[in-house]
């Protein structure tokens, strides 16, 4: 997504300033507005309008200079509010996600898979996903073991059925079935 450059005056400057606090941790958190993945909102004057831009992008670009097109800013604090120049850096969408802290992230990064087997020896599928091959060989034992339950179940249930029938005394209907295609269609 490409943004206009932000405005940087010394009015909103003055403005920005009041809407921090520095903790101890060294981060300066955002009192102002906050977007709904918790990042600080802040409005620019833009050709005469106040648009909203983001609060830590602001900071940055008023510190250290535009940012370059195809970066985003990184939080080295984890702290989505922390408007602190110092503890953001521009950086590729690539190395933004390695670092992050989610699950799939951490297992990429880890080169891990779900179960925590090493991905070094992963199949590459055709789409350019990894599957473990410890996963793949746990998942096809898995469904070997279902298919050999159904068959022993269906070849109970057929051999019950035909207990069934040999004790009521009546014909099964497959039976019936091969009868009438032996004698041409007629029914017994």
């Amino acid at each position: 997504m490409k943004t206009a450059p932000i405005p940087i005056t010394r009015r909103e400057s003055d403005r920005f300033d009041g809407k921090f606090r520095r903790v101890e941790s060294g981060c300066w958190e955002w009192e102002g507005q906050l977007d709904k993945h918790g990042y600080g909102v802040f409005a620019v004057t833009c050709a005469d309008r106040q648009r909203p831009r983001s609060a830590h992008r602001y900071a940055y670009t008023r510190a250290k200079g535009p940012i370059l097109e195809g970066l985003v800013i990184d939080h080295l604090c984890r702290n989505h509010k922390c408007v602190n120049p110092d503890h953001l850096e521009a950086v590729t969408v690539k190395v933004n996600n390695n670092r992050g802290e989610h699950p799939n992230q951490r297992k990429h990064r880890d080169n891990r898979c779900k179960r925590g087997h090493d991905l070094t020896r992963a199949r590459v599928r055709k789409n350019g996903t990894r599957r473990c091959e410890e996963c793949f060989i746990i998942d096809r034992r898995a469904d070997y073991d279902r298919y050999l339950q159904y068959k022993r179940t269906s070849r109970r249930r057929a051999a019950e059925r035909k207990a069934k029938a040999k004790a009521d005394g009546t014909v099964p209907l497959v039976v019936v079935a091969r009868i009438e295609e032996q004698i041409g269609g007629a029914s017994v």
